[in-house]
């Protein structure tokens, strides 16, 4: 049997996956291939499944499916499995990389030295210590980025749709309803999957409640806020800043990169080497066992 790779992975997960099957890469329009195995970048859509023959199983590395067409899988029996747990460390420890930027200006600090500028003084500092994190969606990501950071002294409030009262105990976090999440918490980090009701679920309305001192966070799907609604927020200092790793069309070229308060990265949320390579081993062996080799 023969599996596609579509999107780079880990040279290790490569050849655990030659131990039982015929190993290609390219793209999956028209393939022969009995397995796919995705990141967030290649779609499969409808188009896709219906040129793919043979396709009897789709791995996606990662946590999302939304590139995933679901409802053209199930029609033809086709197996979509992901890796929700191997990422969970390394996008909570980006989602606190951002909160550390935003609260202490890192990005600008380090851009002021390298021109010769010595900022000291002149760079809005504050410490994450006492402070109030929000968790938009509690799943194994944001519990452990509320577990990080009540290390650190800061309080948890959280709010999903379903109320999660074992960690609510284990972790000391205090469930909210919708809107005092936006009004209470000094940073509020999302972590919610890509849905017809999470889209753009942050909007005007929203960000209108949350502090002017506040940032948000998103490490989850760019599309969950309205980017003309963070853009106007941030743009007239009704939100002090955001720390975005994900945008609703990626590559990001749009306007956010414009302004001072933001901090960009490129989707890198599970890209650490550690990550990668649990994510890659964990999919292989999931894409094995669903063929039977």
């Amino acid at each position: 049997m023969k599996v596609l790779i579509c999107d780079p992975v880990e040279k290790e997960v490569v050849e655990l996956l030659k131990t039982k099957l015929e190993v290609k890469e390219g793209s999956p329009m028209g393939t022969d291939a009995d397995a796919l195995i995705v990141r967030s970048r290649t779609k499969v859509t409808r188009e896709v499944m219906e040129s793919a023959k043979n396709l009897k199983v789709v791995g996606r590395q990662g946590v999302g499916l939304d590139n995933i067409d679901l409802a053209a899988a199930k029609e033809r029996g086709i197996v979509v499995v992901n890796t929700p747990e191997a990422l969970t460390e390394s996008v909570a420890e980006l989602a606190l990389g951002l909160m550390f930027s935003l609260a202490r200006e890192i990005p600008r600090a380090d851009k002021g030295m390298k021109e010769g500028a010595w900022l000291k003084g002149r760079l809005r500092q504050a410490e994450l210590s006492g402070k109030t994190l929000g968790i938009l969606g509690l799943g194994k990501i944001g519990a452990r980025l509320a577990d990080m950071c009540i290390g650190l002294g800061m309080s948890a409030i959280y709010w999903s749709r379903t109320r999660k009262p074992n960690l609510e105990e284990r972790l000391r976090l205090v469930y909210v309803g919708f809107n005092d999440l936006f009004r209470v918490s000094d940073i509020l980090s999302i972590h919610l999957a890509l849905t017809s009701e999470t889209m753009n679920m942050v909007g005007v309305r929203e960000l209108s409640l949350m502090k002017p001192s506040s940032f948000l966070i998103n490490t989850a799907r760019g599309a969950v806020v309205d980017e003309d609604a963070l853009y106007d927020a941030l743009s007239n200092n009704r939100l002090a800043g955001a720390g975005l790793d994900v945008f609703p069309e990626e590559p990001y070229k749009g306007k956010l990169a414009e302004l001072p308060n933001v901090v960009l990265t490129p989707h890198v949320g599970s890209d650490t080497r550690e990550a990668q390579l649990r994510s890659g081993t964990e999919l292989a062996q999931k894409i094995i066992a669903g063929l039977g080799v």
